[in-house]
């Protein structure tokens, strides 16, 4: 497939009915979805991400908690979490794998709302938007 960059084009179509022409069809705006966009679009794609809602406020993700793992980068707190899991899952965790997710995740979850997807309101912190956009737990 030849990627093309720049902004997938809007064609012309019937009234009621949207097309494009694009390089990559994302379907769901949850947390996979978004980051798989933004990730697919800094490779030079031309990108339609299609969700029934806002980013992160549709789907599984919101309507069922199933939460992003999001906890600040200080290492007190990121042992923490790492050892409240780790005690879930038996300890049978790989914790460098924790901690990459960890790292993944704050990153990504951060640079959503940079770019927009998911901004914080006049009276919420970015934290506190995360949390409710995307229903990012600790």
């Amino acid at each position: 497939m030849t990627i093309r960059s720049g902004r997938a084009e809007r064609l012309s179509s019937a009234a009621g009915s949207l097309s494009f022409d694009a390089d990559v069809l994302v379907l769901g705006g949850g947390p996979a979805g978004t980051w798989a966009s933004v990730s697919a679009a800094q490779h030079g794609a031309r990108v339609v991400l299609a969700d029934k809602g806002s980013c992160g406020t549709s789907g599984a993700t919101a309507a069922a908690g199933t939460g992003v793992w999001y906890v600040d980068p200080d290492p007190h707190k990121r042992e923490a979490a790492m050892a409240s899991r780790a005690k879930q899952g038996g300890y049978l965790q790989d914790r460098r794998w924790m901690a990459r997710v960890l790292d993944r995740t704050y990153a990504q979850s951060n640079q959503l709302v940079d770019w927009g997807p998911l901004s914080p309101t006049r009276t919420a912190s970015r934290s506190a938007t995360r949390c409710r956009g995307q229903n990012i737990c600790g």
